[in-house]
């Protein structure tokens, strides 16, 4: 999945330095810190980032790819072909790129570790059937915990019906991103979540046989930021725009070709009289 691999990539990079900081500098944080203290953390901080820029294999652990090796596939072959329940395991190796991390004027170079994935589903004469659950483990030595982290749906070999990403673990488990399919192409209504809590919407949209015909931005208090429509014409393709006020009350609309403005623009003012017309 390219939406789950992108995002685990953010957030294992994220994390390293969080971890750092967390660890080094906040082992002595309590509430109502007397501004000596708080310069103490900044320091502690500074430092922290410091010591990373300088060595950053120093703080973090990375999986030795080899140990794929003691998690072979299980389940039946039948006429040399797969055939009912299997387990499968695999290595994300997408994410384990050399990447960088901006942090204010500092980049700080990003190694990722590789991760273990375990799919669990069954097999009709080699072909995937029913529903497919993905776990992945980011640990980088034993114990290897898997977490549910996808759930999906196949038909005759091709994703069909809902597809759920999920974000978080145990009894905290969310869903990140809803999708849909139709022998194998994204078709229907999607969503995605906010990352961080209370997991807000914070996109819906429209596909039909592949193609984004709608999409919808929220604000945290659940009401439309923005909304675009996707048309054809002469060939091109045309959006159709409207940002939104929190209060619901529409900012402007227009149209897009090419990522120009196009066509005619409507400003209004909050209370939803029209404050200016542009023909772009």
């Amino acid at each position: 999945m390219g939406y789950s691999d992108a995002y685990a990539a953010t957030i294992r990079m994220t994390r390293t330095l969080l971890l750092i900081i967390i660890f080094t500098s906040f082992g002595t944080f309590s509430i109502g810190q007397t501004d000596e203290e708080k310069q103490k953390i900044d320091t502690a901080v500074d430092n922290a980032i410091n010591a990373y820029l300088k060595n950053p294999t120093k703080f973090k652990k990375y999986l030795d790819p080899a140990i794929i090796k003691q998690f072979p596939d299980s389940g039946r072959i039948e006429n040399s072909l797969k055939e009912g329940q299997w387990i499968e395991y695999s290595l994300d190796t997408i994410i384990a790129e050399n990447s960088t991390l901006t942090v204010g004027n500092n980049t700080l170079p990003m190694r990722n570790s590789y991760f273990l994935k375990k799919d669990v589903g069954n097999y009709i004469k080699g072909i995937l059937t029913g529903t497919w659950t993905l776990y992945e483990c980011f640990a980088t030595e034993a114990p290897f915990d898997f977490e549910m982290r996808d759930v999906r749906f196949y038909k005759n070999g091709k994703l069909n019906g809902k597809e759920i990403y999920y974000q978080g673990y145990g009894i905290y488990r969310t869903p990140l991103a809803i999708c849909n399919w139709k022998d194998g192409v994204k078709d229907g209504i999607g969503e995605e979540y906010d990352y961080n809590y209370p997991f807000n919407r914070i996109l819906l949209y429209k596909i039909s046989n592949g193609k984004t015909v709608l999409q919808q931005s929220f604000y945290p208090n659940g009401k439309v930021e923005t909304e675009q429509t996707y048309s054809i014409e002469n060939g091109k393709e045309i959006i159709f725009a409207k940002h939104y006020f929190q209060n619901g009350q529409l900012d402007y609309t227009g149209y897009f070709l090419d990522d120009h403005p196009y066509k005619i623009w409507t400003v209004y003012y909050e209370n939803e009289k029209i404050k200016s017309i542009d023909n772009k």
